[in-house]
């Protein structure tokens, strides 16, 4: 099976290390983002990222709304995505459903692996 398994790095190469291709076969799924042992993976496109759980300084909820029109009204819908953080800067955004509680069971199960990991929000200041 682990054949089978294709990762890439956030450097666009493959992922050869059998350590975290058996860490990927042993991680939790949630929705859209394994979270494992030594890292987090998330599928964006065709590609399987694999982000190492030190990489990761910190972690945060993104709430997006959609508006839709309909034949005699329109409504609003909230979205909700997991956003990874390195060094200041977003490198990973993952797009969830409209439900928070998966992206709020991610971000406690990073913490929970590696507890260097801020969770939340910090508002820039320019």
């Amino acid at each position: 099976m682990s054949e089978n398994v294709k990762l890439t790095g956030l450097d666009k190469k493959p992922v050869t290390d059998q350590n975290y291709i058996q860490d990927y076969l042993a991680a939790k799924k949630i929705v859209k983002v394994w979270i494992g042992d030594k890292a987090v993976y998330y599928k964006e496109g065709l590609k399987k990222y694999c982000v190492p759980l030190e990489y990761i300084d910190r972690a945060f909820t993104r709430i997006n709304e959609c508006n839709a029109r309909t034949c005699c009204c329109s409504n609003s819908y909230d979205y909700f995505r997991l956003i990874l953080v390195h060094d200041g800067k977003e490198f990973a955004d993952i797009i969830f459903d409209n439900d928070e509680t998966p992206v709020d069971e991610a971000e406690k199960l990073l913490k929970e692996k590696r507890p260097e990991i801020q969770i939340g929000y910090i508002k820039s200041e320019n």
